[in-house]
């Protein structure tokens, strides 16, 4: 311990330290022999902590048009607690000829993260954005930006999942 460094500064730094970090592991296509080929979206919280009163949106576009939810997909998800380390699934359902177009490079994919939560240290709302594009070159989803600053997040918020 540092010499002149108050124990309430001290502990207030451990609780700050010790908080939910909720991040995308990453993104696939599943079923995608099928007439309704999945997105998944697996996410976790990486921190030490768990995330509180946890909500996620996830918005899919294809060249710019957002796609719409299908007959009862859920369009929004109260996740509530998130545990550490354990890993979470979103699923945005696509029609055969919408992945056929990512795949084939002939549409753009873009999906977005959206995720809101709480910490239970200070009670404090953390948020994230992600933005991940389909790169037909290599196969796979790759980062586009995104924000951890709830400011930023939209006032209204697209519910898709």
């Amino acid at each position: 311990m540092r010499p002149g460094v108050p124990i309430g500064s001290r502990i207030w730094f451990c609780k700050v330290a010790e908080r939910p970090f909720l991040g995308v592991q990453q993104l696939t296509f599943e079923r995608t022999d099928t007439a309704h080929p999945l997105i998944v979206v697996d996410f976790r919280n990486f921190g030490t902590i768990p995330a509180e009163a946890t909500s996620v949106t996830v918005t899919a576009m294809l060249d710019g048009k957002q796609i719409p939810a299908r007959d009862g997909e859920m369009t929004d998800n109260n996740q509530g607690v998130v545990s550490p380390g354990v890993p979470q699934f979103f699923y945005v359902f696509l029609q055969k000829d919408e992945y056929q177009r990512s795949v084939s490079g002939a549409a753009q994919l873009i999906v977005e993260v959206l995720m809101v939560y709480k910490g239970p240290a200070l009670g404090r709302t953390f948020c994230l954005t992600k933005k991940f594009f389909y790169d037909y070159h290599i196969g796979a989803f790759r980062p586009d930006g995104g924000t951890s600053e709830c400011s930023a997040q939209p006032a209204v918020v697209t519910k898709r999942l």
